[in-house]
């Protein structure tokens, strides 16, 4: 594990996280999110953008090209949503996909 995904998971656990995190876990895991960009109906990019330490441009930058998205910056926003990181990887890959892109998902 990366420093930069252990110190998001002691932030999380030391401080009161937003509850549409656990809206959006609950969507990833049941399917109803599909796409990454989609998290943002039901997350506001400012709230990770303050969680994350990042800003609204580079998210906004992400949101439309998530395959920019480093394999630690993928772990980092799994552990602050508490999802398997295999599941934001296969968001980012389908929207990619559909966006024109060849990247195939096996399993």
């Amino acid at each position: 594990m990366g420093r930069g995904v252990a110190k998001l998971l002691l932030w999380r656990l030391l401080t009161a996280m937003d509850h549409r995190y656990d809206v959006v876990k609950d969507f990833i895991e049941r399917g109803k999110i599909v796409e990454f960009k989609e998290i943002f109906t039901y997350l506001p990019k400012t709230v990770l953008i303050k969680d994350w330490r990042s800003n609204n441009y580079r998210l906004t930058r992400l949101i439309d090209h998530p395959q920019q998205l480093s394999v630690e910056e993928i772990y980092e926003i799994a552990a602050l949503i508490k999802v398997d990181p295999a599941l934001v990887l296969t968001l980012v890959v389908r929207q990619f996909n559909n966006n024109g892109g060849h990247v195939f998902l096996t399993a």
